[in-house]
């Protein structure tokens, strides 16, 4: 499997590449709490994945990614990132319909965004806001507000690696099809 090196505040380490093909590529991840901007890789919805070496740390307070999901990619959960069911644990999916969702500190909070559905073919850019001051996650689809959560969950911090493209939890894995994209992380809002 290759390797690509990823650094940032809480993301240090290297993301293990387990099949799929590499799109774009530009060096190492930097900035603050950054994961892998400036590299694309394109899932096939069965077995791809990237498994990140490191925890997070602190709370994931902004998750966005670009995502290019077929128009026929198949129906059900589809991992964007995440470490579920570990503790302290949250995850960034599309779930039935292409309908992204949020999973936060092991259900604590749980939103399906039904008005939204990814599967375009086209770009897209999805990002998801933790406002722990007003209570809410609030999803943004290439820059407009279709939807916030009720509650914001409780502050947690990521003690386990998270993978991309593929929640591998023993019995039920999940896999992403399509292309995930300049993946970013944050702790502010």
């Amino acid at each position: 499997s290759a390797t690509t090196p990823v650094s940032g505040a809480g993301a240090s380490g290297s993301a293990h590449h387990h099949g799929g093909r590499r799109l774009l590529s530009s060096g190492t991840a930097s900035g603050s709490g950054a994961v892998i901007p400036d590299v694309a890789y394109s899932f096939s919805g069965s077995g791809d994945y990237l498994d990140m070496s490191a925890a997070l740390g602190a709370d994931p307070n902004t998750f966005m990614v670009w995502i290019k999901v077929p128009t026929n990619a198949g129906d059900g959960r589809h991992h964007l990132m995440g470490n579920y069911p570990d503790s302290g644990n949250t995850n960034w999916e599309l779930h039935e319909q292409g309908r992204p969702r949020v999973f936060w500190n092991n259900g604590e909070v749980s939103k399906i965004f039904t008005n939204v559905d990814v599967r375009t073919g086209n770009w897209m850019h999805l990002c998801f806001v933790r406002e722990t001051n007003a209570g809410e996650i609030l999803l943004y689809t290439d820059g407009v507000l279709p939807g916030a959560t009720t509650g914001a969950g409780a502050s947690m911090s990521p003690t386990s690696a998270v993978s991309i493209g593929a929640a591998t939890r023993p019995g039920t894995p999940t896999w992403s099809e399509g292309d995930i994209a300049y993946l970013t992380v944050r702790s502010t809002a």
